[in-house]
């Protein structure tokens, strides 16, 4: 599905840019004061592949991500807890 494409940015300096239709929908329709809804959106992002594809692009934990003009620290999967993992059983 085309909408489900995204493309990872190395904007250097452990700088990250993350484009696509849905990676940018799912960030523009984050609460942003839910650490819940936070939560869930990094699981999403883990499940479409974006974290693979941070990490192939070389970030590691603590780097920038920005996504449509919201700006967090990459946190790999093997160092982070992911809350909503049963939802993939």
């Amino acid at each position: 599905m085309r909408d489900k494409r995204f493309e990872v940015l190395n904007l250097g300096g452990g700088v990250f840019r993350v484009t696509g239709p849905q990676v940018e929908r799912m960030v523009v329709q984050t609460d942003w004061e839910n650490e819940e809804a936070i939560a869930f959106l990094q699981h999403r992002l883990k499940r479409l592949g974006v974290e693979t594809a941070l990490e192939r692009a070389g970030a590691v934990d603590g780097d920038e991500i920005r996504i449509v003009g919201r700006a967090f620290g990459f946190e790999s999967a093997r160092t982070a807890e992911d809350m909503f993992k049963e939802l993939d059983l």
